[in-house]
Order: structure tokens, then sequence, then C-alpha cells
């Protein structure tokens, strides 16, 4: 599973246009952090297994987005489309058509707690990389103080 999510998530880049480079890394990122949701959803909930893999993939993105001088999307966007709950979204949007309003109901909320957890995910990495590039530059302007 982790072979197929990295080679998704590279064409998935290309097609986007985040160059050859890029990609690779997004790939290779975006395999580690499914086969972590693999391995966490065994675990945990749904919404845990996901949000701790987009957290972990968003951290590993803003990392590298430092390092190879590019924009983190260009790794986050990628890493997390094959966290994106779209089954769910299906199967609760077929219980609505079959007039299932009680599985829809179910089947909405839970894909709004894993689509949730996946944005809080995404914004603490964006977050804590803000925190640190800026704890960073305060240091360094009191060295060159």
């Amino acid at each position: 599973m982790g072979l197929a999510s990295a080679v998704s998530i590279f064409f998935f880049a290309l097609s986007v246009r985040s160059g050859r480079k890029n990609s690779i890394v997004a790939g290779l990122i975006g395999a580690a952090s499914y086969v972590l949701y693999m391995l966490l959803s065994r675990r945990l909930s749904e919404v845990g297994a996901v949000f701790f893999a987009t957290l972990f993939g968003c951290i590993c993105a803003e990392t590298v987005a430092r390092i190879m001088k590019a924009p983190a999307t260009v790794f986050s966007i990628p890493i997390i489309i094959p966290l994106v709950p779209g089954l769910m979204l299906y199967r609760t949007m077929l219980s609505f058509g079959q007039g299932d309003n009680s599985g829809g109901v179910d089947g909405a909320v839970s894909t709004l707690l894993v689509a949730g957890s996946m944005s809080l995910a995404v914004t603490l990495a964006t977050l804590a990389a803000r925190l640190v590039t800026e704890a960073q530059h305060k240091h360094k302007n009191k060295q060159n103080g």
C-alpha cells in the first residue's frame, strides 16, 4: 500500500506541476504518512489515525519545504490526498440517496470529523513551523544585534 500511495502521490504532484524532485519527495513522505495511517488505524479510531498521519506528513512537508526552499503546499497537498475521506463521503451520499437518513447522518458526522481532524493537523503543523521560523529569526537578530 505504501508503494501504491507513493506512486499516486508522485503523479498527482507532477500533475499540479510540483517538479520532478519535489514530486519524488512528496511521494516518499506521503507513503510514510499512509503507512503510519495504516498502522495507527489498527489501534486508534479513524479520526485519530488520520489526524496523526496528517500531522506527521505536514510536519515533514514543512521541514522539507524549508530545506528545499519551496512552498510547503507543494508537498503538503499531495501528501494528504490518500487520507482524504472520499469513500466515506461517497457512502454517506449513497445512504441519503437510498433513503437511509440515519445512516447518512452517521456517515456525514464521521466524514466531517475525519476532515476536521485533517484540517486541524495541517493548521497545527503550519503554526508550529511558523513559530519555529520566527524563533530562529529572533535568535539570529539577537546575535547580529
